[in-house]
């Protein structure tokens, strides 16, 4: 084999391991990606949890000042007015 034949091999050689490393910062790259995407995915989904908070606290408080006040799950709202003083509510028949 000449000399020539063995430096072909070699730069082979050189070039695959290049391609392994470019490879890998590939792969980083994407997974650092996805990890990022997923971040802002979770900060999105907690501010829309808080904005519908928000929101349902702004029709109760709307609901209070009208004096519209609907029962919850089938227990009228006179029948909460002891949870604050420590009696549970009283359910329906």
């Amino acid at each position: 084999m000449s000399i020539a034949g063995r430096q072909q091999g070699a730069s082979l050689l050189i070039v695959l391991l290049m391609l392994v490393v470019v490879m890998l910062f590939g792969v980083s790259a994407a997974q650092l990606t996805l990890m990022n995407e997923k971040s802002s995915r979770n900060d999105r989904d907690r501010h829309i949890a808080f904005q519908a908070a928000e929101a349902g606290l702004r029709d109760a408080e709307r609901d209070i000042a009208v004096g519209q006040l609907r029962p919850v799950h089938g227990i009228e709202f006179s029948a909460w007015r002891g949870v604050a003083a420590g009696t549970p509510p009283t359910l329906p028949d």
